[in-house]
């Protein structure tokens, strides 16, 4: 789809379509045996109008669609696909590394001369500025961890909470046995907190 810029309202309304949720709250209904009705948008092929559930059984419908870790949730279509033939000449590449100049040799000047035109002269003095500019570098494709959460939840992770200076990032620790001997030594919790049940208020539907 594609929206002038000027065209608020229309972002906006897909915007909306965007982040509507799965079904409409007026869709579901508490019955008097404790079950879920949820009442189906459009009817079936058989006349089945609402559909009943219990409530662990209508959570683990919503869970499944809870898409997985990892799996992408933008997809490209024609020429922007994965396997298009046209991909890269629309997609543009990582610039070549530049190599580095050396402090000793000369760059070349242009050749101008007294008896150059004025068109020439201001050829000759384009070609040189555009030779000593620096190439336009490609955006990294990937945000360092603490950016994104700074991004996601404002948190500074590398800001010290006590004296505000700047922390920098010494190791990664992944073993099991590191990791517990480090927060015992802090005094923290060494296992993750036990896993409940949600309370029934959470069926409990108005």
């Amino acid at each position: 789809m594609r929206i002038p810029a000027r065209e608020r309202l229309r972002r906006e309304r897909l915007a909306r379509y965007v982040l509507r949720p799965p079904f409409a709250a007026e869709q579901l209904s508490l019955t008097p045996e404790g079950k879920l009705l949820f009442r189906l948008a459009r009817p079936f092929a058989d006349g089945t109008e609402a559909l009943r559930f219990e409530p662990a059984a209508f959570l683990e419908r919503l869970v499944a669609l809870i898409p997985r870790p990892g799996r992408p949730m933008l997809t490209y279509h024609g020429i922007l696909a994965p396997a298009a033939s046209w991909r890269d000449h629309v997609v543009p590449a990582s610039p070549p590394p530049r190599a580095p100049r050396c402090q000793g040799s000369q760059q070349p000047t242009a050749s101008v001369t007294e008896n150059s035109t004025p068109s020439q002269r201001l050829s000759g003095l384009s070609d040189q500025r555009l030779s000593d500019a620096e190439p336009p570098t490609r955006r990294h494709e990937r945000l360092p961890w603490a950016e994104l959460l700074r991004r996601t939840y404002a948190i500074e992770v590398l800001v010290c909470d006590l004296c505000g200076a700047r922390r920098e990032l010494i190791a990664f620790l992944t073993a099991p046995d590191s990791i517990r001997r480090i927060l015992e030594h802090l005094g923290l919790p060494t296992r993750p907190p036990p896993i409940r049940h949600a309370p029934a208020a959470l069926f409990e539907l108005n």
